[in-house]
């Protein structure tokens, strides 16, 4: 009797299991049901390949508030390349220039300089440590952001007939809600 029922709470576990839907499954429903309104030709529909489901987050965009530090950092950015360095971005690393430009500036090359060009590093060293420092308000808003969970994202490769009834090959990221229920976002990646 003790087998029996053991027997029977086994199948029903394995029932239940397999009745329950994964993230993955989900998600292909979805994407099914978002072709079935979508595509040109849905019975041309046929899946390739499909990423594993993961975590969609929020990004970290620049706060409406910070604008004006940035564009003062482009500004200086811009100042640097006219006064004498080439393709320097916001995104530069100031901190290794400053470095540089401090040893430049100490005694055993001084003697080596002509007075114009101890000024000039000396207003390259000013400009980048203004530089660094709208780099750094920047960055520190970034550094500090934390992401939140937003939903899902999978990628999904599929052949389908287009408008003229030649069949493509097409790859798409698809953004679900947390629940998968529905798409968010779709994002062409070929």
């Amino acid at each position: 009797m003790k087998k029996v029922i053991f027997i029977l709470l086994t199948l029903f576990s394995i029932l239940i299991t397999s009745c329950s839907q994964t993230n993955e499954s989900k998600a292909k429903k979805v994407i099914k049901e978002y072709f079935k309104e979508t595509l040109d030709d849905y019975d041309s529909y046929s899946p390739v390949s499909s990423s594993e489901i993961t975590m969609a987050k929020t990004k970290w965009e620049l706060p409406k508030e910070l604008e004006p530090e940035l564009e003062k950092l482009a500004e200086i950015a811009e100042k640097i390349n006219r006064s004498g360095f080439s393709n320097i971005d916001i995104t530069s690393d100031a901190d290794d220039i400053i470095k540089d430009l401090d040893k430049i500036s100490e005694d055993s090359y001084k003697k080596t300089l002509d007075k114009n060009m101890i000024k000039k590093i000396e207003n390259w060293k000013a400009l980048w440590l203004e530089f660094k420092h709208y780099q750094d308000i920047i960055y520190a808003s970034k550094n500090s952001f934390q992401p939140e969970f937003i939903g899902w994202k999978m990628t999904h490769k599929f052949r389908a007939k287009n408008r003229m009834g030649g069949k493509e090959l097409n790859e798409i990221e698809f953004q679900f809600d947390k629940d998968i229920t529905k798409v968010v976002k779709v994002r062409k990646v070929k």
